[in-house]
């Protein structure tokens, strides 16, 4: 599950559990789009929520992935996890 929304400067990133490819495309899809509209300086926030029993390394990769398309797109990150 996750979700994107932009809140005045900052856009919000809310992710649980691992990301599904289909997800990923669509999170890179709305990175993508409100990155070509903004018109001030946005941070990108990666809320993680974890649960243990999931497999961190292809979490972490998730989560990697999203970081250096953010880094692409020219966005600065914050990123956190919360378990």
């Amino acid at each position: 599950m996750y979700i994107v929304e932009k809140i005045g400067e900052l856009i919000l990133i809310t992710i649980e559990n691992e990301i599904l490819s289909y997800e990923m495309s669509n999170i890179k899809g709305k990175l993508e789009k409100l990155a070509s509209v903004v018109k001030t300086d946005v941070v990108v926030s990666i809320y993680h929520i974890e649960n243990k029993d999931k497999n961190k390394n292809k979490i972490e990769k998730e989560i990697n992935t999203l970081l250096k398309y953010c880094n692409n797109l020219g966005l600065r990150v914050y990123s956190y996890k919360c378990k």
